[in-house]
């Protein structure tokens, strides 16, 4: 191991300039675009750090908010504000500006970090606050700065939800978070040789703790956005980039899990480190189906408060009983107790709350003196402190640690920490809302689902309407998956909430064809049962309504492919959202396959509709918020690209797109004003499409290009310069290494090659295997149309938030349309290419949109 145990004399900033001393050469981060050594690290962190350097006047720690991409940018920042004697905040730029505004008022930072436009989503700034660009920092290589900083000395304050409804900051010191790196290092032997995965936000305890204890042994960092990229391409990336280390909340590594097919072993992993809530007995199963017997499933006990503090080693040879799994044995300097409500220890076998005893916890929480001293204890005599978890749990004679849920209200969704006060506070305060009740309620899976109870105000409160209002005051995660409308929460005796007492949750429909009325239907609801983890299900249920996405969407539709022997349309979820109505289409056993083309999103309104075209994937899923926000008086038609739904060809050309879309359209529509709006290569066929209508005789009014770059704009390296990159990442890298990078780029060429020279008339007409197609021909069409002029005005909202490869590129400020337009008008959008269509976004964008849609 490379860092010394007691962590006594040494900072994060003196380890990583270590590890840079060692490994400069070697790579630091990937994430398939880029790549960057030690070196490149260390010189972009300099930057940052002298930037900052003014700020550190005494030995009081300046705090400093994070507000850039998460990855490279992220990282870079982090080294640069611990090497400037700093201590940062991270924020994550998805979350709404509300919850992140909480977190700048607690720690009232003295500097505040971004990229791109400012202030980022609208956050106020005390007057002092200095801004920092990173796209302003000093170009030239830059030597290390000289700030003192002791092992002491606050790091980070990471926010996780709190009690009283507002965030948390849990203030962990270089030594605190040194500490668990070494933790991790002894547990798992974590070497220079590793490829670890980041998997989970930067902002959160899982980022930090992956990014740290790859850094500081010298190893690779892999980046990969689940977010952005889904886990669908996640298996090919973990064998293309030979990970050896993989990480990342249960919920990720089981829907990644369950899309793999066989024993796919990956001989280089030798690691799966599960954390962010319970895993179950099936994700064990799924672990020795897919994983080679090498390798090692870690489970254990983790909190921001506390790093980890338990391990639970899974090899293949082991047998569980029951559906959980044990949170496991002792880590190094770490012990743990099991307390009675006054504090005391309780017997072996015993189920008490679970403390945590150690030197190297959290200082507590930022500005939160009552809530600090009522979760942390000074019990040990020789200085260490005990965390109350909130956890309760027993340890067996073995010294093994069993997990028995939570002591208060608060509980894991997907990862994510969640108070349920903190949920039933922002319902209370919404209009038509005046009482609710959040419980989280497992389902038959052990999994947990929220459930709000909510007495209106009055009887006009629409209950589908507050759920989505919602999305723009609480992050996805938080939202209930099922609103309940009741007359009067029930009290006990002496007047508090009485939980029990609260209706059983059952479908929310009242209809008369609530149960399977036949053998197609059972079948239906038990796949929507499984893919949506839920107990009550009506065959009049909406689909989306009971917390459906595009992802598990595309799983249902492939599982009711294997059930019934019968491929639908990817666009039968918005045509027949129910198990009744979609059950009518399975026995009719030929699926309506020519009307997919032209999906509604949403059908209410009776003015002349807008038709959304989507991106490269080709489906329109991706709309549904937006639809739902517009709150317009137009119905809204999403254009999915043809072939999509395998009834006829995929076309290999823009113009050939778009002419079979302006027929769609003319037949939803007789005739204009057209109005169009495309995302990315969406803005490419609707610009084409316009052309089109155009040279008809039509009308188009308006065009609205989403964050859509006219083909060519972005103006890359050129051959020879990308040649030279590769070549200087050869150079970097060591003997073996430049053998695999060799190999790797040989067999991506050699695959690529043997894709083109399948017999795509032979190819199965799978959902999986037409989205790869389509991916393909839309991603060709669009790199090699050159357009034509359009005489209108095209509308481009641009995402303001910048990707660090972008720096390679140029492109105007009208994305090259000017050339293709008689005129072109800008506006902004705070956000990145591929979040602006999300449930965090989905509003914003709405707000911009209203003024182009509004009719005369």
């Amino acid at each position: 191991m490379m860092l010394h145990p007691t962590f006594s004399d040494t900072t994060l900033g003196a380890s990583f300039s270590q590890v840079v001393r060692s490994y400069g050469s070697s790579v630091a981060l990937q994430d398939g675009s880029q790549t960057w050594t030690y070196e490149d690290l260390d010189t972009e962190s300099n930057r940052v750090a002298h930037t900052l350097m003014p700020l550190r006047k005494n030995d009081t720690v300046p705090l400093v908010a994070l507000c850039v991409p998460q990855g490279f940018p992220f990282i870079s920042s982090l080294l640069g504000v611990l090497k400037a004697g700093c201590a940062f905040i991270p924020l994550d730029p998805t979350y709404p500006a509300a919850r992140n505004q909480r977190m700048l008022d607690n720690g009232r930072p003295k500097a505040f970090v971004f990229q791109g436009s400012f202030p980022p989503q609208g956050l106020n700034l005390e007057a002092n606050c200095l801004r920092v660009d990173r796209e302003d920092l000093n170009s030239k290589a830059i030597g290390p700065p000289e700030a003192e900083t002791h092992p002491s000395d606050l790091a980070v304050i990471l926010y996780t939800s709190g009690s009283s409804g507002e965030p948390k900051g849990v203030r962990h010191t270089h030594q605190s978070l040194l500490h668990n790196v070494h933790r991790h290092t002894h547990q798992f032997g974590l070497t220079s040789s590793d490829k670890q995965t980041l998997l989970y936000p930067c902002s959160v305890y899982g980022g930090l703790r992956d990014i740290l204890n790859t850094l500081l042994n010298g190893g690779e960092l892999h980046h990969y956005p689940v977010k952005e990229k889904g886990v669908v391409g996640l298996a090919d990336w973990l064998a293309t980039q030979k990970i050896t280390v993989y990480c990342s909340v249960v919920t990720v590594f089981r829907h990644f899990a369950r899309e793999l097919q066989g024993a796919t072993n990956y001989p280089h992993l030798r690691l799966i480190k599960l954390g962010g809530e319970a895993p179950l007995r099936g994700d064990i199963d799924l672990f020795k189906a897919h994983f080679h017997p090498k390798t090692r499933l870690s489970c254990g006990l983790a909190s921001t408060e506390t790093g980890m503090t338990r391990e639970y080693p899974i090899p293949h040879s082991t047998r569980l009983d029951g559906h959980g799994v044990p949170l496991g044995y002792a880590v190094p300097d770490v012990g743990v107790e099991i307390l009675d409500e006054h504090h005391q220890p309780v017997p072996p076998g015993t189920v008490g709350e679970i403390a945590i005893t150690s030197h190297y916890l959290s200082q507590g929480y930022h500005e939160l003196p009552a809530q600090t001293k009522a979760a942390f204890l000074n019990r040990d005599s020789a200085g260490g402190r005990s965390y109350l978890t909130g956890d309760l749990g027993l340890l067996d004679q073995a010294g093994c640690l069993y997990h028995h849920g939570r002591k208060d209200n608060q509980v894991k969704i997907r990862g994510n920490r969640i108070e349920l006060l903190d949920i039933e506070s922002v319902i209370q305060t919404m209009p038509g809302v005046k009482d609710s009740v959040v419980i989280a309620e497992k389902d038959r899976n052990e999994e947990y689902r929220l459930i709000a109870y909510v007495v209106p105000a009055s009887s006009e409160l629409d209950l589908k309407a507050l759920r989505s209002s919602l999305r723009d005051k609480l992050p996805p995660a938080w939202i209930p998956s099922l609103f309940l409308g009741v007359e009067a929460i029930p009290l006990t005796p002496n007047g508090k909430t009485d939980r029990k007492a609260l209706p059983k949750p059952t479908s929310q429909t009242s209809s008369a064809d609530l149960l399977p009325a036949n053998q197609v239907e059972q079948q239906l609801s038990a796949l929507w049962k499984s893919i949506l983890r839920i107990d009550h299900l009506g065959t009049t249920d909406d689909f989306f309504e009971l917390g459906g996405n595009s992802l598990n969407a595309i799983r249902l539709l492939s599982d009711i492919e294997k059930a019934f022997k019968t491929a639908l349309p990817l666009s039968s979820l918005f045509t027949a959202p129910t198990v009744k109505s979609l059950a009518r289409i399975i026995a009719a056993g030929e699926p309506d396959h020519a009307s997919s083309g032209v999906v509604t999103l949403n059908g209410d309104g009776d003015e002349p509709p807008v038709f959304f075209l989507p991106g490269v994937g080709g489906t329109v899923y991706s709309y549904r918020e937006l639809a739902g926000a517009l709150d317009i008086q137009r119905p809204c038609y999403g254009l999915q690209i043809p072939g999509l739904d395998g009834a006829q060809p995929i076309p290999q050309t823009v113009p050939d797109m778009a002419s079979l879309l302006v027929k769609r359209i003319r037949t939803q529509q007789g005739s204009g004003p057209y109005a169009l709006c495309g995302f990315s290569f969406g803005g490419i066929v609707a610009q084409e499409m316009a052309r089109q209508l155009t040279e008809l005789g039509e009308t188009v009014d308006p065009l609205i290009l989403l964050d859509s770059s006219a083909p060519g704009a972005r103006r890359k390296l050129s051959v020879w310069s990308r040649a030279r990159t590769h070549a200087t990442n050869v150079l970097s890298l060591n003997r073996a290494s430049r053998i695999d990078y060799l190999k790797s780029r040989w067999n991506r060429a050699k695959s690529t090659q043997q894709r083109k020279n399948q017999d795509q008339a032979n190819k199965p007409t799978t959902i999986g295997s037409l989205l790869d197609e389509v991916w393909a021909a839309t991603r060709k069409a669009g790199r090699s149309h050159t357009p034509s002029f359009y005489p209108g005005t095209i509308h481009l909202i641009a995402a303001n938030g910048h990707k660090p490869w972008m720096r390679f590129e140029s492109r105007d400020p009208h994305y090259g349309w000017s050339a293709f337009a008689q005129r072109v008008s800008r506006s902004e959008i705070d956000g990145y290419h591929l979040e602006i269509l999300t449930p965090a976004l989905a509003h914003e964008l709405a707000k911009q949109l209203k003024p182009l849609l509004r009719t005369p």
